[in-house]
């Protein structure tokens, strides 16, 4: 009931938005969720309504991501990403007393008194895409994964979008991550504890020389996909998750 009343809710503010008939909406996303896998928030979060078909094929939308996860996830082993496994399993990569975890001075700057972390995901064992959290409200921004260089303004969960980080006016495009290249080897490290899980996100905190887990998932927020390393361009993920899938082994 509830998801038919979200429907319903944005067909009406879509109609409002674009002047497109409630019926031709309606059936839209009806043929969204058909073609494209995508449920009506899938559809209202990656603004669906504006893009043509081909952008649309794009889109890691929540049925494919869950496909992902179905398929390179062995639920075997999800025992080992419960609180207490992980500790275990991912012990060496931990850091053993959280509350000395000091992170580093140029990340600090961009929301003092918040431990701001990099978030990764891992597609058969390589970061495939990447963000900076900063603060309590998890403000969000691309990374590109080549350079370790923020891409975009940050992102808050509604899609407002922030040039400057609201607690410390600091602009985040262009930032570049420290240590880059040893968050990616700690990430791709930590992925070969767990072989039978191909589709993991983990959540990396940097020191000054160092970098620490903090957290891991095997259902990677597919909501942060919105968020793409692209500029001016509708081209969502998928393509890049098809390669990834083709090239099984590091180059």
């Amino acid at each position: 009931m509830r998801k038919i009343r979200y429907l319903f809710k944005l067909i009406n503010k879509l109609n409002e938005k674009t002047k497109k008939r409630k019926i031709i909406l309606f059936f839209d996303i009806l043929f969204c969720k058909i073609c494209y896998k995508a449920t009506s928030k899938d559809y209202d979060y990656f603004d669906m309504v504006n893009l043509t078909n081909f952008e649309r094929k794009t889109i890691i939308t929540s049925g494919i991501n869950k496909e992902y996860i179905r398929k390179y996830n062995n639920p075997k082993h999800v025992k080992n990403f419960n609180t207490m496994l992980f500790t275990k399993t991912f012990e060496k990569y931990l850091k053993k007393d959280e509350l000395e975890l000091k992170q580093c001075q140029s990340l600090l700057e961009i929301c003092p008194n918040s431990l701001n972390t990099v978030l990764v995901v891992l597609l058969l064992g390589q970061v495939i895409v990447a963000y900076l959290q900063a603060g309590e409200e998890k403000l969000m921004a691309p990374i590109d994964v080549e350079t370790g260089l923020v891409t975009s303004n940050f992102y808050d969960k509604k899609k407002n979008s922030y040039k400057k980080h609201p607690n410390s006016q600091k602009e985040v495009q262009g930032f570049s991550i420290p240590n880059w290249d040893k968050v990616i080897a700690l990430a791709e490290q930590a992925a070969l504890e767990v072989p039978a899980i191909g589709y993991v996100s983990f959540e990396i905190a940097i020191e000054e020389n160092k970098c620490y887990l903090i957290d891991g998932s095997l259902k990677p927020n597919h909501n942060y996909y919105k968020l793409v390393p692209h500029k001016n361009n509708n081209i969502g993920l998928l393509p890049l998750f098809k390669k990834k899938e083709k090239r099984k082994v590091k180059e």
